[in-house]
């Protein structure tokens, strides 16, 4: 499968985004629904989205950039090529880390509950729940981009892996000296169901 959905000049849309956003939007509808259930008004789940997602963008990239990852483009990169890190005309921000968006996304939430003088700890009832929800469909995006896979085997259920993209270990390093074989067990899928 084509991680990307259409790509349009420099713009393309990819399956990646679409699940995380997808997630993110599911999480704040049954979050609003419990909110308004429970007699409040859902409309400050949808503002707090807005906010946690802005944030959160900024956070997971922010931690993508002061920290190392293992293809080695971090911190000492991004002192040499500070424009990298916003970068985003010319394929997007290529490094997210979800420790920055958590965090991120958290500090927005709590932030528009004080600035809106709102029960914080009864609002993150209505949320966390459902950010699980959102975590499991947005690890969907990882599937079609072909990451995270396990070792290779041969079972039935197996996914295998489209040789027209580059198969990459666990550390995102593109594998050159073993294939990938033919099937890969997906740990996330059983992750997304516990």
């Amino acid at each position: 499968m084509n991680p990307v959905i259409f790509q349009f000049g420099p713009f393309s849309l990819h399956w990646y985004g679409v699940f995380i956003v997808g997630g993110a939007v599911l999480a704040a509808w049954l979050a609003g629904r419990t909110a308004a259930k429970a007699g409040y008004n859902p409309d400050h789940i949808w503002n707090m989205l807005a906010w946690a997602l802005v944030i959160g963008i900024i956070g997971a990239r922010l931690y993508h950039v002061f920290s190392t990852p293992a293809n080695g483009i971090g911190f000492a990169y991004y002192v040499q090529n500070p424009i990298e890190i916003i970068n985003f005309w010319s394929g997007g921000f290529r490094g997210l880390g979800i420790y920055g968006g958590l965090v991120g996304g958290i500090l927005a939430i709590v932030i528009y509950a004080m600035v809106k003088k709102l029960d914080i700890l009864m609002w993150l009832d209505f949320i966390a729940p459902n950010v699980l929800l959102a975590q499991a469909i947005g690890r969907l995006g990882n599937w079609v981009n072909q990451e995270l896979y396990g070792p290779a085997t041969d079972v039935a259920w197996a996914f295998h892996i489209n040789p027209a993209y580059p198969c990459q270990d666990p550390s995102n390093r593109p594998v050159l000296v073993q294939p990938c074989g033919t099937g890969n067990l997906q740990p996330y899928n059983q992750e997304s169901l516990d």
